[in-house]
């Protein structure tokens, strides 16, 4: 049985706090001083306290959106999986109810990041723009040459590899080509390192107001990353650049996840930011009746029933529209 706490359960709180979580000993008091009524779920069994979440309703700040009430998943501790997982749906479905548009956790380790992912969440990064100098960055032997927007899709295989930053896989071969195009409308260019005509590293640039901005570059190693600021600043015939992070994951910072509970509000507080028509299918495996198409159509989003198979989790769309990142390949559909 799931339901809310009273001040009868803290001291068993403490215990499982105490027991269950690494730092557990050192947070069961400020948990427990947390742990009013309306944000306190008890998982009981056959009398016996097994679990607890708290989930507290704050203001997420979205750059260039204003706020958005979002649930703070914390604190959840529980002696099985099967009875963290129910708390946590629980706590998700008690927040949706309340009019909260999303919900934010942020995970230890690698085991907590895939058990949040199981439950509809998705990774998100914190938006970091940088100032890359000719003078700080070390020379390299790898070769660089700019691609026509019809090559783009062959980017999809360096892009997979770096398959951990989440909030982009669902973007389609198509999408590659027209983020290029997007880019190449804007008097920009795509660059690739090319090692024996394989793509192993790959930057999407422009010019603004006189200054390259490096949109998206990902590889794998140090020379290219090199090579591809390097070839941007020559392109742009100038000594520096702004990169943006997440859209480079050797600039980027895992902090934590999120998932809607309202994908029409989560959309549309993104279309504050990135305005554009889509149309993309979302499941949600824990809230069922949150699944459905979620559509935009000049400027005003709808969510209608599924009618299709391909779909991305509420993770992803909320990562996707409130996430980090440039706008030519946030969009889910082009």
């Amino acid at each position: 049985m799931i339901r809310r706490a009273d001040k009868a359960d803290l001291a068993a709180l403490r215990g499982l706090w105490s027991e269950l979580l690494p730092d557990g000993e050192a947070l069961a008091g400020v948990y427990a001083a947390l742990a009013a009524p309306e944000r306190t779920l008890v998982l009981e069994r056959d009398g016996r306290t097994e679990g607890v979440v708290l989930c507290s309703i704050e203001p997420l700040r979205i750059p260039g959106a204003g706020e958005l009430a979002a649930a703070y998943i914390f604190g959840a501790a529980a002696r099985d999986e099967g009875g963290l997982r129910e708390l946590v749906t629980a706590s998700l479905a008690a927040a949706r109810d309340r009019g909260t548009a999303a919900a934010t956790v942020r995970p230890r380790g690698d085991e907590e990041f895939a058990f949040y992912r199981s439950l509809g969440f998705a990774e998100m990064f914190s938006i970091e723009y940088s100032a890359e100098r000719r003078a700080a960055i070390a020379p390299s032997d790898e070769k660089v040459a700019e691609l026509p927007p019809e090559r783009a899709p062959e980017c999809e295989e360096i892009f997979t590899q770096v398959a951990r930053w989440r909030s982009h896989q669902a973007r389609s071969r198509d999408m590659w080509r027209a983020a290029a195009e997007a880019e190449y409308a804007r008097g920009g260019a795509m660059l690739a390192v090319l090692r024996e005509g394989e793509i192993i590293g790959y930057a999407l640039c422009r010019e603004d107001g006189g200054a390259a901005v490096i949109d998206e570059l990902f590889c794998e190693d140090e020379p290219e990353f090199n090579a591809l600021r390097l070839a941007v600043m020559d392109r742009f015939a100038t000594d520096t650049a702004t990169l943006c992070a997440p859209a480079c994951p050797h600039g980027a910072r895992r902090f934590g996840m999120i998932r809607a509970l309202d994908p029409k509000t989560v959309v549309e507080a993104g279309l504050k930011r990135r305005p554009g028509d889509f149309e993309i299918e979302v499941e949600d495996t824990e809230l069922p009746e949150l699944s459905g198409r979620v559509s935009v159509r000049d400027g005003v989003a709808a969510v209608g029933e599924r009618t299709g198979t391909v779909s991305i989790t509420p993770g992803d769309l909320a990562a996707l529209t409130l996430g980090g990142g440039p706008a030519p390949f946030l969009n889910p559909i082009v």
